[in-house]
């Protein structure tokens, strides 16, 4: 018998993952670099950090609304935002 995977858990955390497509297989190849890098150089800071006065170089190209295989979605650039690792990390563990 199967063990009931809680949800939260690493074992399900890890089932979710290995479902999940790729980084590549979502749509983010070459095009999406050239993209994410020309958007840091052109938004160096975190949004997030400098909202509370706090001045971090951003690492992270983020979409505010997750574009979930939109293509629309996926190259609107006003829909990016310049986020450090910690940020995008705490935002992708909230869901958002």
């Amino acid at each position: 018998m199967k063990t009931p995977q809680v949800r939260g858990t690493p074992a399900s955390k890890a089932a979710a993952n290995a479902r999940r497509p790729s980084f590549r297989q979502r749509g983010y190849g070459t095009r999406w670099d050239k993209l994410s890098r020309r958007f840091r150089q052109e938004n160096p800071l975190c949004v997030e950090c400098l909202s509370h006065g706090v001045t971090t170089p951003s690492q992270v190209t983020d979409h505010i609304v997750p574009h979930r295989g939109d293509e629309a979605l996926l190259w609107d650039e006003s829909n990016l935002q310049a986020l450090c690792h910690t940020c995008h990390n705490r935002k992708t563990r909230r869901g958002e």
